[in-house]
């Protein structure tokens, strides 16, 4: 199972994240997905960890108040695994 926190994890490689659009999502645009109205998803993940960032943006219509959003998800290591 991966865990997901709203903070940036540190990079295991001692460096700095190198994020990469997910190779999913629509054909134009990788890593973006539409959820309905003006709310985009975006997936990066970093080419050398493989930690995933999602970026949620509700764009103009969204509800008072609402905010747009990032999480970030850590991949299952050996060692967390056991």
């Amino acid at each position: 199972m991966s865990k997901t926190n709203s903070r940036v994890p540190e990079c295991p490689k001692g460096v700095r994240h190198r994020w990469a659009p997910t190779q999913t999502g629509c054909r134009e645009n990788p890593g973006v997905w539409s959820v309905g109205g003006t709310t985009l998803v975006f997936s990066h993940t970093c080419q050398r960890c493989g930690c995933r960032r999602v970026e949620t943006r509700y764009g103009s219509q969204r509800n008072p108040g609402q905010r747009d959003g990032v999480e970030y998800i850590e991949p299952v290591r050996d060692e967390d695994a056991a």
